[in-house]
């Protein structure tokens, strides 16, 4: 038994930079930038499950987002589509309110997660059973708005809780279901 894990910390950054052309004349610029930090403390055992030999990892994590908040109410959108209706996108998967460049949202945001997954001992990148469920507190009761002439509009405090779970029978059949 390895219980409790080495404490996991990972940071990643980024810089956007957009630039358009409107009517050949005006020119609007934004510069953004981006910071998401994650902690964990990721556990593993080695079990069986219906006599087949595996490793059962457990990983909470909490993580924080922050990208400073912009007016984009003067930007065009061409192909940026909205997430937050599609809630387990927006707070376990891809992390990010908007697909597309032309809206980029502001975060102050905290999202805890509770990962669950049993890996097959033999290939331990082959998950055969995959738990996770997740929440975002959101530091802002603002998002930046994808509706024109509109910077921001209202939102609650925190997402709904979302899971998910994927089951692998082998390298060609898998069943995934989202709630």
């Amino acid at each position: 038994i390895n219980f409790p894990g080495p404490l996991s910390a990972s940071s990643t950054s980024t810089i956007n930079l957009t630039n358009y052309l409107l009517n050949l004349k005006n020119n609007e610029s934004r510069v953004s930038g981006s910071f998401k930090f994650d902690i964990s403390l990721p556990s593993s055992k080695k079990t069986s499950l219906f006599n087949n030999s595996l490793i059962h990892k457990l990983e909470p994590k909490i993580s924080y987002f922050y990208t400073p908040k912009q007016k984009q109410s003067k930007l065009p959108i061409f192909d940026t589509t909205d997430n937050y209706l599609d809630t387990l996108t927006y707070t376990s998967l891809n992390e990010k309110r908007y697909n597309g460049v032309d809206r980029i949202n502001h975060e102050n945001d905290i999202m805890l997660s509770f990962r669950s997954s049993y890996l097959d001992s033999i290939e331990p990148n082959e998950s055969r059973l995959n738990f996770v469920i997740s929440q975002r507190y959101y530091g802002d009761d603002e998002a930046v708005s994808d509706s024109p002439n509109e910077d921001f509009e209202k939102i609650k405090k925190y997402s709904d809780i979302t899971s998910s779970l994927d089951i692998s029978l082998g390298k060609y059949h898998n069943l995934k279901a989202s709630i």
